[in-house]
C-alpha cells in the first residue's frame, strides 16, 4: 500500500483487510510483511462456515464463480446468520467484452511470459515450444466467463435471506473495457 493511501485511511477510519483462504499460503504472511492495515490468517477458513472469531465486512474477488449454487447460498446464508455485510466482484462474465477480452489472454501469456519470476525454462518450452500454457489460459478463461453468474442469478441465490438489502448489477466505469458483476448485501436495520 502506497504512503499516501495509507495516510489517507488512517486519517478517516481505522480499516483493516484480513485475508482468509481454505487453502492458505505458508509464505503470504512472510510476504505481507508488518503491515497494520493488512493480515492473512494461517488457518483454514471456509467460506460458508466463518469462525465467530473473525468478524468484518465479507468480501470475495473473482472466485464466486467457482461455488456451485448450493455453496454459493451456504456463504451467503453464513454471512445473514453472522449479520456481516457481503460484497462479490467478478471481471469475467457472459458479456461479449468478457469473451473478447479471454481471447487476447494466449497473447498475453505470449507477451508477459519473458518478464515472469523466478526464470524457469519449462515456462518457456510450455509457452512457445508446446503452447500448453496460452491455451489452458484461454480455457479457464472462457469457462469462468461461462460460470460466472449474471446479476439477475445472483439475486435468485438471495431470495431466502429476505432480512438483507441486496444489490447485484455490472459496474459501469469510463476507465475500464471490462463491467465486473458485483453483489452487495447488508443487514436491513
Amino acid at each position: 500500500m502506497s504512503p499516501k493511501w495509507r495516510a489517507a485511511l488512517s486519517e478517516r477510519a481505522p480499516l483493516t483487510v484480513m485475508l482468509t483462504d481454505k487453502f492458505p499460503s505458508d509464505v503470504l504472511s512472510a510476504r505481507l510483511g508488518a503491515d497494520p492495515f493488512l493480515s492473512c490468517v494461517d488457518f483454514p477458513v471456509d467460506a460458508a462456515n466463518v469462525p465467530s472469531e473473525l468478524r468484518g465486512f465479507r468480501t470475495i474477488f473473482s472466485s464466486f464463480h467457482h461455488f456451485p449454487d448450493t455453496l454459493a447460498r451456504a456463504v451467503l446464508g453464513d454471512a445473514v446468520r453472522g449479520r456481516e455485510g457481503f460484497a462479490m466482484a467478478e471481471v469475467t462474465s457472459r458479456t461479449l467484452r468478457a469473451f473478447a477480452t479471454m481471447l487476447l489472454m494466449p497473447v498475453f501469456a505470449w507477451l508477459l511470459t519473458p518478464r515472469m519470476r523466478p526464470f524457469r525454462w519449462s515456462r518457456l518450452l510450455l509457452t512457445y515450444l508446446i503452447p500448453v500454457i496460452p491455451l489452458v489460459v484461454l480455457w479457464d478463461g472462457i469457462v469462468s466467463c461461462c460460470r460466472t453468474r449474471t446479476p439477475q442469478e445472483l439475486l435468485a441465490l438471495t431470495r431466502n435471506f429476505p432480512q438483507y438489502d441486496w444489490q447485484a448489477g455490472y459496474a459501469q466505469s469510463q476507465h475500464s473495457w471490462l463491467a465486473p458483476v458485483y453483489l452487495i448485501g447488508r443487514p436491513r436495520i
